[in-house]
């Protein structure tokens, strides 16, 4: 198990809320995150480990929406 902290942010990005998880891997703390978030009147989200940004999550009108940090994004990734 890894410790992650899940950041969820104010309308202008600054953090109002941190909360602990211990998940298996970064999916799962993603998607432990994305379940949070769901429950909550924030917009968005990043989820660390240590000083690693492992995922950015905004919610998106239909339900919260996964983002890698942007040093993480292929090329693939990017296209549409």
């Amino acid at each position: 198990m890894a410790h992650y902290r899940i950041y969820f942010l104010a309308d202008d990005g600054h953090i109002k809320v941190a909360h602990a998880v211990d998940s298996d891997d970064d999916a799962a703390a993603i998607l432990v995150a994305e379940q949070l978030l769901s429950h909550t009147t924030y917009l968005s989200s990043e989820v660390w480990q240590g000083s690693k940004l492992v995922a950015r999550i905004a919610v998106n009108g239909v339900g919260a929406a996964s983002f890698p940090p942007a040093d993480k994004v292929s090329p693939d990734m990017t296209r549409h």
